[in-house]
């Protein structure tokens, strides 16, 4: 987490590069497996019937998966106006932007998100609590960098004025 001060303002940013490098990655394989069997490949006069379609097929569930990707893991910015003592959550990826705002008097608290890879290794992400009792997260994006997390809810701590809680698996 990238977190940077500009007078009345802290804003929280999280790190996305490597997710969206490798769901550009697989978006362009699977383009490939589409591609090369309507013409691109120079054998592709060729191919059977089947062999067309697999590769296609293939190639469309790559593209499907690369796009759920890219969909799970949009950056976030997390936006502190101390002055107006207000929070602005922004969300860009490839649903579009999406912004969402609220008071620093609506927080309850401000939370580690702990729980587990696929591994059994551990990871976190930053959240906040809301009064309503809604877990609203500052970032989708699950690290295993839990001292980068930590910074970055101290920082949303210390300007909002809650007390930080982590939740378990």
């Amino acid at each position: 987490m990238r977190i940077t001060r500009h007078g009345g303002q802290i804003s929280v940013r999280d790190r996305p590069g490597l997710f969206w490098f490798l769901g550009l990655f697989l978006l362009s394989g699977g383009v490939l497996g589409v591609a090369m069997p309507l013409g691109l490949a120079t054998n592709a006069d060729t191919l059977d019937p089947w062999e067309r379609l697999a590769s296609m097929g293939i190639g469309l569930g790559v593209i499907a998966g690369a796009l759920w990707w890219l969909g799970q893991n949009p950056a976030t910015q997390v936006q502190l106006d101390l002055t107006r003592r207000r929070v602005r959550l922004v969300r860009l990826g490839i649903s579009g932007r999406q912004v969402r705002q609220f008071s620093f008097d609506d927080l309850a608290s401000v939370e580690v998100d702990h729980g587990t890879d696929d591994e059994g290794g551990s990871i976190w992400r930053p959240a906040v609590r809301l009064k309503s009792g809604e877990l609203v997260t500052l970032s989708q994006l699950w690290s295993h960098d839990q001292a980068g997390v930590e910074r970055g809810i101290a920082a949303v701590a210390e300007a909002c004025g809650v007390g930080r809680t982590e939740r378990g698996i």
